[in-house]
């Protein structure tokens, strides 16, 4: 069914420019999964570094998400105010941390979207270059997890979803965390 499902998707997005990266997703709710769906992602950065990231989520209907983040060379705590269908937000930089496999080094960078003006609806995302952003977590054991990406190495992103869900400091904490 997966790979009908990827076939399907590929099919639909590969003549728009706006899509580069096919996921099927799972939610976990209090440690059980409760949703299975996909996403499908696009991001650019620009000369500064700031990266505009589009979310699809395909379930029982489409729901579509924008976000701006600042510069992964930026610093902890740095913050990049932006709107999106006239809701004000504000993104950050959490923490940092660099997972070494194989010989390769992969930076994943937490990011906190947070609603201006509005309270609990806050979002924390793992986002890696490579992978676009691999997790993403609401409440106390609440998030979404990437479970394949289409055209990828899946192998590598479960290691990097499981350093992150394993590094429960990193995961949770709303403080900025990490490296600089």
């Amino acid at each position: 069914m997966r790979p009908i499902l990827y076939l399907l998707l590929f099919t639909m997005f590969s003549c728009s420019n706006n899509v580069n990266l096919y996921y099927y997703c799972v939610e976990n709710r209090d440690g059980v999964v409760t949703e299975e769906f996909t996403k499908s992602d696009y991001y650019t950065a620009d000369q500064r570094g700031v990266i505009a990231y589009e979310s699809q989520l395909n379930h029982n209907k489409t729901i579509i998400r924008n976000w701006k983040f600042p510069s992964s060379k930026g610093r902890i705590a740095e913050e990049l105010d932006f709107s999106f269908s006239g809701i004000n937000y504000i993104s950050s930089i959490l923490g940092k941390k660099v997972i070494n496999i194989n010989g390769q080094e992969y930076e994943i960078i937490k990011y906190n979207i947070d609603q201006v003006l509005s309270q609990d609806e806050e979002s924390n995302k793992f986002f890696v270059k490579e992978f676009g952003i691999i997790l993403e977590t609401f409440w106390k054991r609440n998030f979404i997890q990437i479970a394949e990406i289409y055209d990828k190495s899946n192998t590598t992103i479960k290691f990097l979803i499981n350093e992150i869900i394993e590094d429960q400091n990193f995961m949770w904490n709303q403080n900025n965390i990490g490296s600089e």
